[in-house]
């Protein structure tokens, strides 16, 4: 096969700087995601793998080649490209987005579930099944469903395997599973969805943070691999994640996104976090938590300490477009003020700038703080 030497193939790297090299690896990553994503559309579409299957090692050198490859080899690519994608993922983004080890280590987990069914399929499952195995000890488990919702591993009630569970909600009524194919639905195919649900052997749901990973099999059958921590601690990449999505969301659908941010049932609301919205002057126009506020000009609110919350916040996104404050507010249904770290974007709807926000109260933080 015409693959140059390892050694040439990472030639262009060794000029980085370790920073820049990140960042490298980064952009180089998202190439390798896409091309594995195409490649599977090729396979399912019975298409010439020449060009999308040539995008994984050209993103480290354009002088390869695979045009001359056979069928056989070009598929040993794609396996490749996708092997080195997670690795890629795993040593570079996870390391830099995630401050907790126990997210870490369950991503790693949820990956390496991955890597089970991209080798053998249906035939990795009945060992997510084993009790008191490595994929099933305590009440951590690996979970599969198809991307039509069918559930085919569940180890804690095997019986309700084989049936489409779109229609299960948790006890606020969220759409978990749908929520579960949504996420994953997009280029990356992966991500976190965060509900209630019941622990092993308990009566009472708690909330869990599940990561999830649309996984090929050699069927070219899509599966959805998952994983979750109850009670898990908050990192700073889940609130991003949905502002983020709150700002994708508004500046698609505008103000009538408002109506999804105010629901319970949707992914902006968990624990006690929510995404609000404020406009450029100060005005409240989104606040799942204190409605009350909806609809009044807040620009010159203090908190406890006489910090200018809502001037503070507005000044970040003028002057960076996003950003962290700090600030005391009370949690959802309380009246004393807690210490909340809010991540800020600005959203440009009609012309109009937004603020979009959401934050953690700091006994959810997972980070290391410096005093």
């Amino acid at each position: 096969m015409p693959v140059e030497d390892p050694a040439d193939v990472s030639a262009g790297l060794s000029r980085h700087t370790p920073a820049e090299m990140r960042k490298v690896l980064k952009v180089k990553t998202c190439l390798f995601r896409r091309a594995f994503h195409n490649c599977c559309i090729v396979c399912k579409e019975n298409v010439t793998l020449n060009t999308v299957i040539s995008q994984p090692f050209q993103a480290f050198n354009p002088k390869i080649k695979v045009m001359h490859m056979n069928v056989g080899e070009k598929y040993v690519v794609l396996v490749v490209s996708w092997a080195l994608c997670v690795c890629l993922s795993g040593s570079v983004s996870t390391a830099e987005e995630y401050q907790l080890q126990e997210t870490r280590d369950l991503i790693a987990f949820v990956r390496e579930a991955a890597g089970e069914i991209m080798t053998k399929g249906e035939k990795a499952f009945p060992q997510f099944r084993e009790k008191d195995s490595t994929w099933f000890r305590g009440d951590r488990y690996i979970f599969v469903l198809d991307m039509e919702g069918t559930r085919y591993v569940y180890p804690l009630g095997p019986e309700d395997e084989q049936k489409n569970v779109l229609d299960v909600t948790d006890v606020t009524g969220k759409p978990i599973y749908r929520m579960f194919i949504e996420t994953v639905s997009g280029p990356g195919g992966k991500g976190w969805v965060h509900y209630q649900w019941n622990r092993p052997n308990s009566l009472h749901p708690t909330w869990k943070s599940t990561y999830l990973l649309r996984t090929p099999s050699p069927s070219g059958k899509e599966f959805i691999v998952g994983c979750g921590i109850y009670n898990m601690r908050m990192e700073r990449a889940f609130i991003v994640d949905a502002v983020d999505s709150a700002v994708a969301l508004l500046e698609k659908q505008g103000t009538g996104g408002f109506k999804t941010l105010r629901d319970k049932r949707s992914k902006f609301i968990f624990k006690d976090t929510y995404v609000f919205v404020t406009s450029i002057k100060g005005r409240e126009l989104v606040n799942p938590a204190f409605p009350i506020l909806e609809g009044r000009f807040i620009r010159d609110a203090v908190d406890a300490r006489g910090t200018r919350i809502v001037r503070n916040y507005i000044k970040v996104i003028q002057e960076q477009g996003f950003g962290w404050v700090d600030y005391l507010w009370p949690k959802p249904g309380e009246a004393i003020p807690a210490k909340k770290t809010v991540y800020v974007k600005k959203a440009v709807i009609d012309g109009k700038e937004y603020v979009v926000g959401a934050g953690i109260y700091r006994d959810w933080i997972g980070e290391k703080r410096k005093k």
